[in-house]
């Protein structure tokens, strides 16, 4: 099995090394073609924009779980496959200081009575999310428009009115797109939240759903599979990778997290579970402090840019550790202790390194700051 690690780097994590293999930046080209019985399927034929190799991929079965780009892969036995409506949600992040919180709760928006989650998130406050219908996708990143932005500072106006929150205390945002399937709701708000699953033979296509029920949604997937896949290959295996005894086995390892406070072993702890000791096996008094104020050891960064799959800067800062998130200018105010600890592990030269620098100032700025300045 072969997952592509955009996007759902912490399911990725989970998966890499138990039965699959993780391959970045490898766009499909090519859906899969149903098989003569008895042969096995012909998966996806991929292209690996760096350093630019074409391969071709044959397995059993294929799933096509591409979230909201399922439809441009369709394939269903006899009949039309489920509409796909993507659906936008965005998030603004606060400095806590200017919004401290220590709980998650849910506020109804006074103009449309949607509700919106406020909660505490690695040491920073997380305002979000709206819910409107996207434009048709191609495969540039997604960002927060000013509708979206006004939208939820109108909300802090009306329930923190004497914070008197603007656009300028916004340290960050970020925008996604969910697969909705359609059922005729007047808006995406109005959408299920089920997911669905439709195949043509040996090819399997998976959408809708939330995160949080991953787990379920692949079991889903995996019995729709079985004919292909045997009875013994169907059966999750996840629950072994997760054992109990595992997670405590590795959380006795971590007496360098003395100093550490216990809401952020606490997360380390369910962050990286069984990996936890493998991550700070290497690290030194320096790596385990915090950057800056947030929640992020800078030994975090180190373990990602050697262990999951970074190809650029923007992987590592905005979808491995987050850490663009959290700071001003995407934390590029720390590019020099960056450098010193980031560059020998990826291996960069100089102008390699300017040039990764630039590429993440520009998408940070475009899609991960104020719409205005896109």
């Amino acid at each position: 099995c072969i997952i592509n690690y955009m996007g759902v780097s912490d399911v990725a994590q989970d998966a890499d090394g138990v039965t699959v293999t993780v391959q970045n930046y490898a766009p499909i080209t090519k859906n899969g073609e149903s098989a003569k019985d008895g042969e096995d399927a012909k998966a996806s034929e991929s292209v690996l924009d760096e350093p630019g190799e074409t391969y071709q991929i044959r397995a059993k079965c294929v799933v096509n779980a591409t979230g909201a780009w399922a439809n441009q892969f369709d394939k269903a036995d006899g009949k039309d496959a489920p509409n796909i409506r993507p659906a936008r949600g965005s998030h603004i992040v606060i400095d806590s200081k200017k919004l401290p919180i220590d709980a998650s709760f849910t506020v109804l928006h006074p103009r449309d009575n949607r509700p919106i989650f406020v909660y505490p998130w690695l040491g920073r406050t997380v305002i979000g999310t709206t819910d409107l219908d996207h434009p048709a996708l191609g495969n540039a990143e997604v960002g927060m428009t000013q509708e979206e932005l006004d939208y939820l500072l109108e909300l802090t106006a009306w329930q923190f009115p004497d914070l008197q929150l603007k656009a300028q205390d916004v340290l960050a945002s970020w925008a996604g797109v969910r697969p909705l399937v359609a059922s005729g709701g007047l808006n995406s708000s109005g959408e299920k939240r089920d997911h669905s699953v439709w195949q043509n033979k040996r090819f399997i296509s998976v959408s809708g759903g939330k995160l949080t029920t991953f787990r379920y949604i692949a079991k889903d997937v995996l019995e729709h599979a079985e004919d292909w896949l045997g009875e013994e290959l169907s059966k999750s295996k996840r629950a072994q990778y997760f054992a109990k005894e595992e997670i405590e086995k590795d959380s006795t390892n971590t007496s360098s997290l003395s100093a550490a406070s216990s809401h952020s072993s606490q997360r380390l702890k369910g962050h990286y579970g069984p990996e936890l000791s493998s991550m700070l096996r290497n690290a030194n008094q320096d790596t385990l402090g915090c950057v800056a104020d947030t929640d992020i050891l800078w030994q975090e960064l180190v373990w990602s840019a050697g262990h999951e799959a970074v190809v650029h800067l923007d992987d590592l800062m905005l979808r491995r550790c987050r850490l663009g998130l959290l700071l001003t200018e995407g934390g590029l105010q720390f590019e020099d202790q960056l450098k010193t600890l980031l560059q020998p592990i990826f291996g960069w030269n100089d102008s390699q390194w300017q040039s990764e620098v630039e590429r993440y100032r520009d998408i940070w700025h475009r899609y991960y700051w104020l719409p205005s300045h896109a």
